[in-house]
């Protein structure tokens, strides 16, 4: 069973985090004009980044004190703790976050000042183009995706950290410590993935129909970043869930 220590300590973590998190988001999401809309773009990956720290801070438990035990050599690997549903979204969530944001960078125009993949811009015709934004090119895209790497990398060191924690007396409460909080590293990792994949399917969204040269793939593709805005902020929500009420072991 999970002792009372670390049972307070891990949802003392997590409402730290998520704390500040809502803070740091706020705090971006209301400079738009100061940072072109940047601080905008980064405050869900902010934020699921900040909720993540908590999670890893309050699972990674001090080198226990006193004597050594002597204990059957085991390796324990990682993936023997790795919820399967959990996971499975969090790959679905990371791919198609990073597909969108390479298709969004390869299509992205420069602004009006020259500043690359800050807008969308299309040709309606010989002597007619438009242009929109802010567009998730470059501009956005490679701050997100670094936010966003970055968090993955720590989620994934943490979780062969807890794998490879030292043995408790209780076998079967230590294997399920080790199952819970391998499962909320993950559910804050999908937060990672699937918030940001939700604000810049938005932004895609509003880029395009803002573009709209009257052709029928407009309202089809604006739909499509509706849509899929819409499963990741379901799934983020989920994630987050899975986050703040976890239940011990």
């Amino acid at each position: 069973m999970v002792t009372t220590t670390a049972r307070r300590r891990g949802s003392a973590g997590r409402l730290a985090g998520l704390a500040l998190g809502i803070g740091v988001a706020w705090f971006l999401f209301t400079r738009p004009s100061a940072w072109l809309g940047l601080g905008q773009a980064l405050a869900a990956p902010a934020f699921a980044l900040c909720l993540l720290a908590g999670v890893i801070l309050g699972e990674v438990r001090p080198r226990p004190d006193g004597p050594h035990r002597t204990a059957t050599l085991e390796v324990r690997d990682v993936g023997r703790y790795l919820p399967r549903a959990l996971t499975r979204w969090l790959v679905v969530f990371a791919v198609t976050l990073a597909v969108l944001l390479v298709v969004t960078t390869a299509v992205g125009s420069p602004d009006d000042l020259g500043r690359p993949g800050r807008w969308l811009a299309v040709s309606c015709g010989p002597e007619l183009s438009r242009a929109a934004g802010p567009w998730p090119g470059s501009f956005y895209s490679l701050p997100i995706g670094l936010a966003v790497v970055f968090g993955l990398g720590a989620a994934l060191m943490t979780a062969r950290l807890v794998a490879g924690r030292r043995a408790e007396d209780d076998p079967a409460g230590d294997e399920a410590a080790r199952r819970r909080s391998t499962r909320l590293i993950v559910a804050a990792a999908g937060v990672l993935t699937a918030a940001p994949l939700a604000g810049s399917a938005l932004l895609a969204g509003a880029a395009v129909r803002n573009v709209d040269c009257g052709g029928s793939w407009t309202p089809v593709l604006v739909g499509f970043c509706l849509a899929l805005a819409g499963a990741a902020a379901v799934g983020a929500a989920a994630f987050a869930a899975k986050v703040l009420f976890q239940t011990p072991a």
